[in-house]
Parts: C-alpha cells; structure tokens; sequence
C-alpha cells in the first residue's frame, strides 16, 4: 500500500517515517511488500523541476532490501548538487523534522560515472537491516529532459553465507529466539585452520517445523563437515553435541513459506586434531612427555651435552606457482654459485645454481665445478675461485645477499662427463649462514633402496627455479657454463614442470642418437609440446617437490643436461640428477644421518 503525505517544516511529528532528504517539503511513500518497484515522477517522461519524493521501505525483521536500478538518466552536476537518487539506511524511528538522522549509502546523478558523479550502472544496493530510503530530487531546471528512473527492490535473507573463523563462536537461526523468517536457504560456514576439529553443540531450545510422517519436508538443518553429512535435523528435539571431525562446517538452513517456529541455536568450539608422537632424536631429548600430542601443542627439544640443535628443513606453506617469479618457498632455499677459474687463458667465467641442505652445505650438479678441460678428466675447479651468494632474487640488487667463499668441493667420485651419470655435488661454505626467513634449507629424500618405486613419481609436479637464460632455442645444455656472467635473467626465475615417464624419457633421447644414454640416475622433466623448460644457467638448481605427508620441500632432482635443440623445443625434455640414488652418499659426506 503506498499512502502520500505531504510535510511541512513546521512542528510536525510523524514516528514511522524515515528520511534521508533535508528540503522544506517531500512526497513520502511507504512501501512494505516484500518486493516492489519505485520511479521518479512521470516516468518514463521526463522528470518535472523542483520536486521532492522519498520512498520509505520497510520489511520485517531478519530481511535486507536489495536495490537496484533498470534504467537511470539525471541531471548531471559537480557531486550531484542539482538533480540526485540518495539511497540512505535508518537505525530507527524518527522524528521528522527538516533534518534527519541516517546514514547516506551513496548520491547516484549523471548518465555516466566522472571524477565528481556516480551512477548506478548494474550496481546492487544492499541495506545493513530492514530499513531502507531513497530520496529523489530535481532543482528548479530539466532543460534536456532528462527521463529519471526506475528502480526496483526485493527482500533478501539476511543470514546469507556467513563465515566464522574464530576457534569458538555462537549460531542462531535469524531472529532467534522470535520465528525465523520463511522461505530462506541460509548458509553458515565455519572456516579454521587446518589441524583443528570443529564441535557442534545445540542448544535445548531447537524448534524446526516437522513432519509426523516424513522427514523433514518442510524446514531443516543440514550440516556438512568434509565427506561427512550430518541431519536432516527438524522437530522439537535437539541434536546435541556432534563431533564434525573437521576443520571446516557448512551449515545449511531451509525454510518454505509457511509455520511460525522459533529456531535454533548452537555453540561450537575446536580442538587441536592429535599428531604423530615426535620421535626422540639421538643425543637428545624433549618435554613434555606425554601420550597423545595435540595440533598448535608445544614440545621442547634440548641436546644432550657436547651436541648441538641443528634446523635442517623448512615446512611448505601453501601458495599458487602461476607465475614467472620465484614463490616466496623457494627463495630461500636458491644459492647462486659463480666460478671465476683464473687458472685458464682467457679467465673462464660461469654459474650455476644449488640448493642449501644446512647451515653449511649447498647441493648442486658436479659439471658446474668440474674445471673445463679438453679432456674427459675430471679436476674440480679451485674452492678459492667459486663463490656462494645466498638470499638473492634480484642480481641488481644485492643489498639482502649473504656472500660465502668455499672451504671444500667434493664432486661424486664416479661422475662421468662424457655423459653425465652421477652428476652430483657437495660444496662446503667457509662458514656457517646464519637461518633466515630469507635463507633456509631444503630436505633431502630419503635413500632409494633397491626393490622400492622410483622417485619422484611420473606426472608428478616439481618446481625449479634460477638465474638461467629465459630465451627458447638457446644452445644446448651441454654448453651452458661457457658463456659470460652479464647473458643471464636479472630476477629468479622459476617454472613448474611434471615429471616424465622413464620408457617415454629414454625413448626420447634414444631416437635422437644412441650417444644419449638416460640412466636409472637420472629422470626427465618437461612437457611434451615444449615451451617451459630449465636453460643455460639453470645447471645444479633442484628440482625441489612438496612431500604430500610432511609438508617439506623436498629436491629430488638437478637441473643436469638436455638434448642437441633448443631449450624449451618440441619433445625434448631436461634431464635431472635424481636425488634419492644419493642420499646414502650425501649424508655420509656431509657427516649427518638425519634427512628429515
């Protein structure tokens, strides 16, 4: 029902009207049908002057009122002074005077959004509660007959898709404990961190419309916590507590459009799901003490005299790998390894990549340190002419960057240049790096044994990142650490690539030439059609994978050689020194036991 009330700025009070316009006079509509539509005057001809009209919406309690607007055509003037629609929200009653308090949604004006005016274009407006106004207003000239309006509203639940994201918190349904409102569908999703597990627990009061003979046509709770479904729950008997075993709960409420019920309420609250029981380290031991051990629980780890605590491996953080640059996981883990070999006429200048192990171990391939000779010998280059550079992105700017002479190389006593087999290397820092957030390590695999399934597994996806050259269709792999330090990406680099079956990797190679030979050392990595790809520089960075059950990165490969073609080129994929055939090697090395 509309009714028109024409106001004056005199002493007159009138407490249900609710005004966002502040003129000498207004036409006032009340509208409170459930949905509806509102236009300026005379249309869809255009707008007179000098005129007034604020339409007042009010639905029940636990609606909202959306608006928005099918066709809008107003004067335009700077912060629309001259002709405007004013969409205001009111908190209650008010007395009407010639000003009023509310709170201004927005002032659309114009036929097209400027620096100083604003239209509603497919817009949505959406009142905080039930109450909504829009004041429309012309001043004394509509020269170019500017048409006006036309708006529609509709009222929409106002529990729709709420998320909670505390560990404990309070439901209701809308309105609780007065009905809830019909024909509504709301959805309550309770969203925690990984490790946690939810607990529902309804109140006593739970009042849902039934059925005698069917299960919950009409009204229901339903409750989905992962694969589990809990409910339909309805009637005059609660749920209780439920035990959801998740850290995220979807909470679905349906109403049809009959029966006056009074709802539901419900707490909820989270624990800590349990972890596996740390294991003792040698030489040393942990407190508490204790049977089960809980998600966000806290041990103490003290070394045994005469040992000291050591970091070995970071935790994977979730992140999206769609992009060129480095994801902020693998940074920290990239050493840029540069060899200035002086004992050569001219000085040979190269680099390569490595991944840290510890504070004081880098892993890389042995041909990036093997001295470039004529010969097939193997001689590595002079400790005193390589240099580690660590924490670096942007060879610009080194201002971050951990610099590191080399107290020893230690290449795979059977590494084979002619082909590349046992293509592995240790490089020992001078001293110890300090760990950062900028400087961390990455893991080891644990040692193949003979009998066991190859990692990493086909079709799997690895992450490698470096300084190399960017291009497609550069020179070969094999001559890669030749070329002159300035011929490189100024920014790490990275690219995701999926591991390829062993029969499809020697086959690859094999129709090429029989000198390719791809042994049980050694996997491929790239994609069938090209285009990604490692290239000249990359040699010695990891192929670095996130284990699904650890959560570690973890290199499982390095960057080692690649076919006759261009990087990047059809059907040739890069070639990677697998890590896992060397664990036994690397920690006897490296004098540790523990890779995890």
């Amino acid at each position: 029902m509309n009714m028109d009330i024409l106001l004056f700025s005199y002493s007159i009070t009138v407490s249900v009207l609710f005004l966002c316009v502040s003129a000498a006079w207004a036409r006032v509509l009340l509208l409170s049908d459930m949905y509806g539509t509102m236009h300026s005057p005379g249309f869809p001809e255009p707008y007179p002057k000098d005129n007034e009209v604020q339409w007042n919406i009010s639905i029940p309690e636990g609606y909202q009122i959306r608006l928005y607007f099918m066709h809008f055509d107003i004067e335009p003037s700077y912060l629309c002074e001259y002709d405007y629609v004013k969409p205001c929200m009111t908190h209650r009653s008010l007395t009407l005077s010639v000003y009023s308090e509310s709170e201004e949604l927005a002032v659309f004006c114009g036929r097209e959004n400027t620096d100083t005016e604003r239209v509603p274009a497919d817009d949505v407006i959406l009142s905080p509660g039930n109450i909504l106004s829009v004041a429309f207003r012309s001043d004394f000239s509509n020269e170019e007959h500017y048409s006006g309006f036309e708006a529609h509203y509709s009222a929409v639940v106002k529990c729709s898709d709420s998320i909670y994201t505390e560990v404990s918190g309070l439901i209701t349904s809308a309105d609780f404990p007065k009905p809830y409102p019909k024909s509504s569908d709301c959805l309550y999703r309770i969203k925690l961190e990984k490790g946690f597990s939810v607990t529902l627990e309804f109140d006593d009061t739970f009042d849902i419309e039934d059925h005698p003979d069917v299960t919950c046509p009409y009204d229901h709770i339903k409750i989905q916590a992962g694969d589990r479904v809990f409910g339909p729950f309805c009637g005059g008997r609660s749920p209780g507590r439920i035990q959801t075993g998740s850290n995220i709960v979807s909470i679905l409420f349906h109403s049809d459009n009959s029966g006056e019920n009074l709802g539901w309420k419900l707490t909820y609250t989270s624990t800590g799901s349990e972890c596996e029981a740390p294991m003792l380290p040698p030489n040393g031991q942990f407190e508490p003490l204790q049977s089960k051990y809980y998600f966000k629980e806290h041990i103490t780890v003290t070394c045994d005299p005469g040992y000291l605590l050591q970091k070995i491996c970071t935790i994977a953080h979730s992140r999206i790998l769609n992009s060129s640059r480095p994801v902020q996981q693998l940074k920290p883990k990239q050493v840029l390894l540069s060899v200035e070999d002086t004992s050569r006429v001219p000085t040979g200048r190269w680099f390569g990549s490595g991944a840290l192990l510890s504070p004081s171990w880098v892993l890389t391939a042995a041909h990036v340190l093997r001295r470039q000779l004529r010969d097939m010998s193997v001689v590595p280059v002079d400790p005193e002419h390589v240099q580690a550079t660590l924490g670096l992105t942007d060879i610009r700017d080194k201002s971050l960057a951990i610099n590191r002479s080399i107290e020893t190389l230690i290449l795979h006593p059977e590494f084979d240049p002619r082909n590349y087999n046992n293509d592995i290397a240790l490089v020992k820092l001078s001293r110890d790096v300090v760990l950062t957030e900028l400087v961390k390590p990455v893991c080891l695999p644990p040692p193949w044994v003979k009998g066991q399934t190859c990692t990493p597994l086909p079709n799997t996806l690895g992450v490698v990142a470096g300084w190399g050259i960017n291009m497609p269709n550069s020179s070969a792999l094999d001559n890669g650490i030749t070329f002159d330090l300035g011929v490189v990406s100024e920014v790490l680099q990275y690219v995701k690539l999926p591991v390829v079956a062993q029969e499809e990797c020697e086959a690859s190679y094999t129709s090429r030439s029989a000198s390719y030979n791809i042994t049980e050392n050694m996997f491929c990595a790239g994609f069938y059609e090209g285009g990604r790809d490692t290239c000249l520089g990359d040699s010695g960075g990891g192929f670095v994978m996130k284990d699904p059950h650890s959560g570690r990165w973890v290199v499982q490969g390095l960057v080692s050689w690649g076919g006759p073609e261009g990087c990047g080129s059809r059907h040739v994929y890069g070639v990677y020194t697998r890590v896992a055939n060397y664990a036994t090697w690397l920690h006897k090395t490296m004098n540790t036991e523990c890779w995890w």
